[in-house]
């Protein structure tokens, strides 16, 4: 891998501004306290969602290992949901989630709205945030609720619905790698693999292969770190992986066409 780069890092910006200079170039960007004022920012803690939504069904990712999902054993031809999966209320979840640090609730998993369907269950919590006025609610795709653990590192990969993502940063922090879509032959996708993995690398970022792949070797990122209180913009198509800092790490995101 190559560093390229910083994501550049704003104080603040117009949704005229953010669409002209970063959606329609597709350049990503971190805009700084971007939502220290949601009722969220101040609330959110493990206890507080135990108490208020702790009771909903939810299915999380375990592994042995800091990856999520650990894909190193996985064949192209089979995915076993049984291995990356486990299902419970989210208290459970947490419960697990403050003794085990290996298992991680994905926003696809716990959706506040998903192709313009609301979760009613969540409802208790709409107070708490808001949709970025970056965007215009009426063409939002999905977003979710994201909670892990401290040294937690997502599998490079990237979002197979499409669509651009806003990821605001709730509680603890990342550090990010983005790689751009192109010579996408450097990161090895699993495109012919025939199942939900196929939008992953088959590199494990943390410790490379590089004899059997070789061109990762010129697979070039840009690096940054989501803190407390930032939202990220990820152009649609952008391979990314995080490493999550935090003792505890609460994000939504927003997906949108």
């Amino acid at each position: 891998m190559k560093k390229i780069g910083a994501i550049e890092r704003v104080n603040s910006l117009t949704s005229e501004k953010f669409h002209s200079q970063y959606v329609l170039r597709n350049n990503p960007v971190i805009i700084q306290d971007a939502v220290t004022f949601w009722r969220g920012y101040q609330l959110w803690s493990l206890d507080y969602l135990v108490k208020t939504i702790g009771d909903i069904k939810v299915r999380y990712y375990i592994s042995q290992s800091n990856l999520h999902p650990d894909l190193s054993f996985i064949k192209a031809d089979k995915l076993d949901q049984k291995v990356f999966f486990n299902e419970g209320t989210l208290a459970q979840f947490i419960a697990l989630l403050k003794k085990a640090k290996n298992v991680f609730l994905a926003g696809d998993e716990l959706s506040f709205f998903d192709k313009k369907k609301y979760n009613q269950k969540l409802n208790i919590l709409e107070q708490d945030f808001e949709i970025p006025k970056l965007i215009d609610r009426n063409t939002l795709h999905s977003g979710g609720l994201w909670i892990s653990p401290k040294n937690i590192v997502s599998w490079l990969h990237y979002d197979q619905n499409g669509c651009h993502n806003l990821n605001a940063q709730i509680k603890g922090s990342k550090d990010i790698l983005l790689f751009p879509p192109r010579n996408l032959q450097n990161y090895y996708l699993n495109s012919g693999s025939g199942n939900k993995i196929a939008n992953f690398s088959q590199v494990n970022i943390l410790d490379p292969d590089y004899l059997r792949f070789p061109l990762f070797g010129q697979a070039a990122y840009l690096e940054g770190r989501l803190n407390e209180g930032d939202i990220l913009f990820i152009p649609a198509y952008w391979l990314h992986s995080f490493k999550h800092l935090g003792d505890i790490n609460i994000n939504l995101n927003f997906w949108w066409g």
